[in-house]
């Protein structure tokens, strides 16, 4: 008998089967799922009809050799092998998922998009490529010896039973849609890829696929004759591009969102602090709004008439409200500091209107006005933090 992993048990040798379930059925062979010890497991085994023939048996015993060397995420695990009366039963991970075979009979045409074709494309030559470097040769790629588990977004290859851990070339095997006799080593992979690729998404013609998955196009138009290793490279990189893109589609989106939102709060803000300002606004005089119009064609005038050294000159510190606020606000309650604000505010605003008072040029008295109401903002705003963090 052969000797079991290191991750086999006595007791899982040894111990009953337990609520087996047939799951799927080939020509040769059967899997059931079933409870050995307190772990489920699936059992293949060749099919009653032709349990004594050694050599589908012989086929267990080799795939259960080749299953012991690998160690992969991709890769179910092989457990143990029992001999009952020269007829093999293989024990290895029960995997929860579908076959790609089944997904291929649920999809509908171009159901499924060429992101999760090259997810499923380098997971495939991530598994590849491993068993490559361990010198085993997997002959028999089709879907459905690939098994996807949703949940994990992750892709299985199972049945070693074809594999071999000779030369490329010593392996003929595989279902005829996805088989090329033509191809030997990782050109026949490549092929057996592309066809699983085609069949997801139910082409049957190289020159229809071409237009609809860009990895089928590296490959075919390369007729077979990259490496795994360059297949997967691409791949990656074209992966890495796709992404940069995206990514660059959504900074650019989230930056539209956030202008148009800070513009949208700046002005809800700006119309929340006018509403609240007290009216500070100067009445015109019939007189003041004709000397306005004539101000404004005569601007060379009013020029040579803002800068009089009869005029006062504006000191903003002398009609800023938020200094003294500031040496208030430490023993005072949040009500009391809003009640000195609005006191402080009308004080100083008929203090500038007493100011104004002084000038007889409207345009004059428009342009202080702005200057005042600016800095006059900014104090509202400084003095509106402080209640706000009382």
């Amino acid at each position: 008998m052969t000797q079991p992993s290191d991750s086999q048990s006595s007791f899982h040798s040894t111990t009953a089967d337990e609520f087996e379930e047939l799951i799927a059925q080939s020509t040769y062979y059967k899997l059931f799922k079933v409870r050995v010890g307190l772990q489920w497991m699936i059992r293949k085994e060749v099919r009653e009809e032709f349990s004594n023939d050694s050599f589908l048996n012989d086929i267990l015993r080799k795939e259960f050799t080749i299953g012991l060397q690998c160690n992969h995420p991709n890769i179910p695990k092989y457990y143990f092998l029992k001999e009952d009366q020269n007829r093999c039963l293989l024990y290895t991970e029960y995997i929860e998922g579908t076959s790609l075979e089944n997904k291929v009979q649920s999809t509908h045409d171009r159901d499924i998009d060429n992101a999760e074709i090259d997810s499923l494309s380098e997971q495939i030559l991530q598994t590849l490529i491993y068993l490559k470097h361990k010198d085993i040769t997997y002959g028999d790629l089709h879907p459905g010896n690939i098994i996807y588990n949703h949940h994990l977004n992750k892709y299985y290859l199972i049945d070693f039973g074809i594999a071999n851990t000779k030369d490329f070339s010593t392996v003929h095997g595989g279902r005829n849609n996805f088989y090329n006799k033509a191809l030997i080593g990782d050109a026949q992979l490549l092929f057996s890829l592309v066809r699983i690729i085609g069949s997801l998404l139910h082409i049957k013609e190289e020159d229809k696929l071409i237009s609809f998955n860009p990895f089928s196009r590296f490959i075919i138009e390369n007729k077979y004759s990259l490496t795994l290793e360059n297949a997967l490279q691409w791949i990656k990189k074209n992966n890495a591009e796709s992404r940069f893109k995206t990514e660059k589609r959504w900074l650019a989106l989230a930056m539209c969102i956030m202008l148009i939102v800070g513009t949208y709060r700046y002005w809800l803000t700006k119309q929340y602090i006018l509403d609240k300002l007290p009216n500070i606004s100067i009445s015109k005089t019939p007189k003041q709004e004709n000397s306005s119009r004539e101000g404004f064609k005569q601007p060379t005038e009013i020029q040579t008439k803002s800068f009089s050294k009869k005029e006062p000159i504006l000191n903003l510190d002398t009609f800023r409200f938020i200094q003294p606020f500031i040496q208030s606000q430490e023993h005072l309650s949040k009500n009391e500091l809003i009640q000195l604000r609005n006191k402080l505010i009308l004080e100083y605003d008929n203090k500038f209107k007493q100011y104004l008072s002084k000038f007889s040029d409207s345009l004059r008295i428009e342009q202080l006005q702005i200057i005042y109401n600016k800095s006059y903002y900014a104090d509202y705003l400084k003095a509106q933090a402080i209640i706000d963090n009382k």
